[in-house]
Parts: structure tokens; sequence; C-alpha cells
């Protein structure tokens, strides 16, 4: 772990270019980074294509630093978690990373809980779990994803053979998302884990109860 800000990563950047054998970049709590600090080392990100597992939260990277971070992992082949928890990521980001990283074959685990991820996020997302077919782990909590967002991610799981959690906690959405969501699972056999604490379901949504019933809900 190190910590960085926006006048070291140029430096950090030289270093991870001079080095080609890193596999866990670990960059917790570098609220300083920004946008300009995540451009600044994507070219050692790229540059070291063995990294499998990448943490940065909270880097407040934003929407620019994630299209760059997605350029820089589009080659990668060995990328199996990354951790973007809080850090200012909306629409132009998760379109980002929904093109070119979260289908990868490598790919295993992503956390984009706490971002600015709302209902029109959810079509991206969506999208991107038809083909990730390695993808197991799916953290959403604390957006504002809606029951729009929760229909278009639905969508996405009936093709999906491969989640095996999904977490979609704080995210306000009604009984309308869940009915869709329900729908979906009910022929599914891989979900094993589902989060939905703090939404706004109604305790009578027989749905939502069915899914209790079968599902481990977390």
């Amino acid at each position: 772990q190190i910590n960085l800000n926006y006048e070291s990563t140029q430096q950090f950047n030289e270093l991870l270019i001079n080095n080609k054998n890193i596999e866990k970049l670990i960059l917790s709590t570098n609220r300083t980074m920004g946008p300009d600090g995540i451009i600044d080392i994507c070219p050692g990100i790229q540059h070291n294509v063995k990294i499998s597992q990448l943490i940065l939260n909270p880097c407040f990277i934003g929407n620019e630093g994630s299209e760059a971070l997605a350029n820089a992992l589009f080659k990668n082949i060995d990328i199996k978690e990354i951790n973007l928890d809080d850090n200012k990521i909306g629409l132009l980001g998760i379109k980002a990373l929904s093109e070119k990283v979260l289908g990868k074959v490598s790919l295993i685990r992503i956390n984009l809980s706490h971002n600015l991820l709302d209902e029109e996020c959810g079509e991206y997302i969506g999208k991107s779990l038809e083909t990730a077919n390695s993808l197991q782990y799916l953290l959403l909590n604390c957006n504002r994803l809606k029951d729009k967002g929760c229909i278009e991610i639905s969508k996405g799981l009936e093709k999906n053979n491969s989640l095996i959690e999904l977490q979609l906690d704080y995210n306000l959405i009604t009984d309308t998302g869940i009915n869709a969501l329900s729908k979906v699972l009910k022929n599914k056999e891989n979900l094993m884990y589902l989060g939905l604490s703090s939404n706004l379901i109604s305790e009578i949504n027989d749905d939502f109860n069915e899914l209790f019933g079968w599902l481990r809900t977390i």
C-alpha cells in the first residue's frame, strides 16, 4: 500500500513502468489523487499486464479517471479483482468500465459501491453482465440505481450464469424493481447471495417474500 497525491503520481508511474512483475496494486485511501493522479499512473498500470488485484478505494478518480483506467486495463488478461468503492464514478465512467473491463474473461470480483451510479447506469451494467462469463461478485451498494437501473441489471442477469453474489443495498429500489429481479432469479441457479437491505420494498411484496424463501438474502 502506497500513499499518493497528485504531485507524486508521475514518479510512481515511472516506478510502475520499470517493474513488469507487479501482481497486486493497493492504493487505498488516496483521496487527494483524484482524476489527474490516476491518469498519471495509467501508463504504468497498462505496462503491468500481470496485475491481478487492483484496489483504488477511495481515490476519487471520477469519470475521467475511470475512462483512463478502463483503457489501461483493456489488454490486461490477468485482472481478477478491482475495488473502486467510493470514487465518484458516474455515467461516463461506468460506460467505459462496462465496455472494456466488466466483461473480461479473468475478472471475478468488482466493487462499485458508494459511487454516483444512477438509473441510467443500469443499462451499461446490464449489457456487460450478458458477456461477463467469469464475474462472480458484483457489489453496487449505496448508489442510486432505482427501479430502472434494477430492471436493466435484471435483463443482463437473464444471460449470465456465473454471478454468485449481487449486492444492491441502499439503491432506492421499490417493489417495481424487485418484481422484475425476482422473475429473472426464479430461473437462475448460480446466484446464491443477494443484498437488498435498506431499499423501498414493501413488507407484503409477495415476489420478494418468495425470493427470500429460497435465496440467501444478505
